[in-house]
């Protein structure tokens, strides 16, 4: 699909506001998975190809296609607490939804996904995000990761030498909390304005400039700005480009355009 034509201006204003709230901002959260890595192969063929291994009839197209709507189900109805317990069981119940023919190798179909996702080897960094990372820390500028994850994302932290040098990483299981609701920024915010107090030395009480930047709008825009952040919205689709225009959000197609010294 062609990109919408759009104005040098029109670009540039879009390119100007992250810019500038980028800038300002004292921390800077960053969500993970579809906006610093991506699965180093499509899920769905991971999902098929751990099945079938187990002698479980699956297709990774019918995995794909039955995928939006559990998530949909399964994380955007009902309380918005959780811990690591309740995101388990949110998991064992997408991989009901989408391998139903998994029967008595349901425990070790989904033991196997379980452990897999933790690993290194199940994701890969986008390459503008690792620049990004790089000129974060280069910069010291205070950043974190802030994710709907669970314990997995710590152990893969371990293993990724950028990850480590990040000043916070936070799960919706630490914070009790699914991102949908404000009440994760809210209690974020407890973390980022320490960590900003720690660089800069500034008292914790001092106001902080505080900075999600996410793919999804569900998530990382809304309840982000209902908690008094700012907010950015990576759009690495057409789709999500044309709607965040529409809701007139700040937007970016990459993370380069974070930091682009000739913009303003």
């Amino acid at each position: 699909m062609s990109r919408p034509e759009l104005s040098g201006d029109d670009q540039d204003r879009d390119k100007r506001s992250a810019w500038e709230i980028a800038r300002r901002a004292d921390v800077i959260a960053l969500d993970v998975v579809g906006t610093i890595i991506d699965t180093a192969e499509p899920f769905p063929v991971t999902y098929a190809r751990v099945a079938r291994r187990f002698g479980v009839e699956a297709d990774a197209e019918q995995v794909a296609a039955r995928f939006p709507a559990a998530m949909r189900s399964i994380w955007g109805d009902g309380s918005s607490e959780t811990d690591e317990d309740s995101e388990r069981e949110r998991w064992q119940q997408v991989v009901r939804a989408v391998l139903p023919d998994v029967g008595e190798r349901f425990e070790d179909v989904f033991d196997e996904l379980w452990v897999h996702f933790s690993s290194a080897t199940a994701w890969t960094w986008f390459p503008d995000a690792r620049a990004l990372v790089e000129r974060l820390i280069g910069e010291q500028r205070c950043w974190g990761l802030a994710s709907n994850f669970d314990g997995r994302l710590h152990l893969w932290t371990k293993t990724q030498s950028l990850a480590r040098a990040a000043s916070f990483v936070r799960t919706s299981a630490d914070l009790g909390v699914l991102k949908r609701d404000p009440l994760f920024y809210e209690r974020l915010a407890g973390t980022a304005r320490w960590q900003a107090s720690r660089n800069d030395r500034r008292a914790e009480s001092e106001q902080v400039r505080m900075v999600m930047i996410g793919d999804q709008p569900a998530n990382d825009y809304e309840p982000a700005i209902a908690a008094g952040w700012d907010a950015i919205c990576l759009c690495r689709t057409e789709a999500a480009w044309e709607a965040a225009a529409e809701a007139g959000r700040p937007r970016i197609r990459t993370l380069a355009e974070l930091f682009e010294p000739s913009i303003g």
